[in-house]
């Protein structure tokens, strides 16, 4: 954005690599870490235009656009905020606005996607009130609030959290720089959509992690031209910034290289395949798949999409194990979960089964037959049951 890196850039990018939760976070096989790179590439460019919008500028603005809004849903509030504080200082030249706007029209068929992923949620809604302990349960906007502001400090600390609100408040004050504002109203924007879905949407405050980078990234575009000792104060304040998360962090550093604690399905798969001719029911219709390729990572063999019956049970024959599903994820009803007890039935009355159930995603009817199960394996979020046969 600058045409240099300083002091207060590497700072910010100390900042980052500091932090446990973004490590962790971009350890995952998920969007949250490609979205956190489009997101600082777009509050960039975005920036970078307002002080010269170049064709390839205005290209990359367009294309990093449309990019962010097929990657994450969160994607149209970090849009609206970057765009707001720009729009409210009457600062977007017409080629950016033309940008921008070609990039969310390019990104427009994701967000009938996202309208469709909010409405086939409402089950798995009702699930959460039903069972507010579980991971993703119900919460009040202001609950939520909470947890995000937990989750910011986490993140990057509350240090750096109230700089990049100071640097951003001076730099719109001043109005000849904004890239700090757009930065951090990106990332306001993201949190406070988050707030407000928790009342009607499945959110998480982890959710945060995805725009975390951006609060680093408006410090390190705080120093602005023409301001003079304004960079080695923002650099100065990007340093306590960076050592106040490091000792914050210390004590949770080293618990993000060890094994995780959740990782439960490896476990599961070393006792399924003891009991081969078992078959295995998982409440969670993903457990399936997941069940499949550790059994056949187990076995040494090439892992595949597993053969389905006609009962919609996924066999692996090299290895003779059935796996059946007892519901799918977006069908979480009081229809659907007691089909789910019934198939649980069916397959007991035949024999004997494992049975893995997750404690975010628990079906009340198959929760209740389950009681009389025994419990094999328990881990913080799931457990594996052995079941008898039921008495024809």
């Amino acid at each position: 954005v600058r045409g240099r890196a300083g002091p207060a850039a590497a700072m910010a990018g100390l900042l980052v690599t500091l932090s446990p939760e973004l490590v962790v976070r971009s350890r995952e096989v998920s969007e949250i870490p490609l979205f956190a790179l489009l997101c600082v590439l777009f509050a960039a460019l975005l920036s970078r235009s307002l002080e010269r919008a170049s064709r390839r500028v205005r290209i990359g603005l367009a294309a990093v656009t449309a990019a962010l809004l097929w990657t994450y849903y969160l994607a149209p509030l970090v849009v609206a905020g970057a765009l707001l504080p720009i729009v409210v200082a009457r600062r977007l030249p017409r080629p950016v606005m033309r940008a921008a706007l070609a990039g969310v029209l390019l990104g427009a068929p994701a967000l009938a996607l996202e309208a469709i992923t909010i409405v086939r949620d409402r089950g798995a809604r009702r699930v959460a009130e039903d069972f507010p302990s579980l991971a993703w349960g119900a919460h009040t906007p202001g609950a939520m609030l909470a947890e995000l502001t937990v989750e910011a400090e986490r993140a990057v600390g509350l240090v750096l959290v109230a700089a990049a609100l100071v640097a951003a408040a001076w730099s719109f004050r001043r109005r000849h720089d904004l890239a700090p504002a757009v930065a951090l109203a990106a990332a306001i924007a993201a949190a406070a959509g988050i707030a407000l879905a928790a009342s009607f949407a499945r959110v998480q405050a982890y959710y945060l992690a995805a725009v975390a980078p951006l609060l680093p990234l408006a410090l390190a575009l705080a120093p602005a031209r023409g301001a003079r000792g304004s960079g080695a104060l923002v650099t100065l304040v990007a340093g306590a910034a960076a050592i106040a998360l490091g000792l914050s962090g210390l004590a949770r550093a080293r618990l993000w290289y060890v094994a995780d604690a959740d990782a439960c399905m490896p476990s599961f798969a070393a006792i399924a395949a003891a009991e081969p001719k078992t078959p295995v029911a998982v409440v969670a219709h993903y457990d399936a798949t997941l069940l499949a390729y550790y059994l056949e990572r187990g076995a040494h063999l090439e892992t595949k999409w597993p053969l389905v019956d006609g009962e919609g049970a996924f066999v692996l024959p090299e290895i003779g194990a059935r796996i059946v599903p007892l519901a799918k994820v977006h069908a979480l009803d009081a229809e659907s979960a007691e089909a789910a007890r019934l198939k649980l039935a069916r397959l007991l009355a035949r024999g004997g089964a494992l049975v893995i159930e997750r404690d975010a995603f628990v079906l009340r009817p198959v929760h209740e037959a389950l009681a009389r199960c025994e419990t094999i394996s328990e881990w913080p979020t799931a457990r594996m049951l052995r079941c008898a046969p039921e008495a024809r």
